[in-house]
């Protein structure tokens, strides 16, 4: 956490002028064994409650969106429970890459991070909405949020458990839906007439 951070979020730290030269890779290195080693889950939640306390914002809505981590070289050693580092579709062009998908919520106002999720790298995006939907049920204790997503959200798996589970959602419908073609197809001749959908 930068030392702006913390003084937002009321964190006590002490001052101190570094010479920049002193972060060179050795020392990034040693500070990233640190965080491995934290109980990053707490200090993430920690951080994320305090923002909300002090910003107020909205939690009535999650944004929701995911991309992939690409990773190099070789992870032989995997803990037993951690997510696999495997070929997937790469967002970053990678093909020949691991990665992993990492998955974070957001508030709709104030952009605080809520939660996140990692999945296997070969997870598809459409899978991950009803495990990270549940998450955010459990975190907030209630069902009237409203989840945000793109169109991997639009899943004839994931809108019926948001739905029978008293969820409300927005999301796109993907360019290659029926539906897309033949709403082209209405607009060439007709004049569609827009109305506010229920609050």
């Amino acid at each position: 956490c930068c030392l702006g951070c913390c003084k937002v979020f009321g964190i006590g730290v002490t001052e101190q002028v570094v010479e920049a030269r002193a972060y060179d890779d050795n020392r990034f290195a040693r500070k990233l064994d640190n965080l491995f080693e934290a109980d990053r889950h707490s200090l993430l939640t920690d951080i994320s409650s305090k923002a909300v306390e002090v910003h107020e914002p909205d939690t009535g809505t999650a944004d929701n969106d995911s991309t992939s981590v690409t990773f190099t070289g070789a992870y032989e050693n995997r803990e037993t429970g951690s997510v696999d580092i495997v070929l997937g579709f790469n967002k970053d062009h990678r093909p020949d890459c691991g990665q992993i998908v990492f998955g974070l919520n957001m508030t709709a106002d104030g952009n605080v991070p809520v939660s996140f999720q990692l999945s296997d790298g070969n997870q598809t995006d459409d899978h991950t909405h009803v495990p990270d939907r549940d998450e955010l049920r459990l975190l907030s204790e209630k069902e009237e949020f409203l989840y945000i997503a793109d169109c991997k959200l639009c899943d004839t798996g994931n809108l019926p458990h948001i739905h029978i589970n008293g969820g409300t959602f927005i999301t796109l419908i993907p360019a290659t839906g029926k539906e897309v073609k033949v709403f082209h197809d209405f607009i060439k001749n007709h004049e569609v007439q827009w109305a506010d959908g229920p609050v």
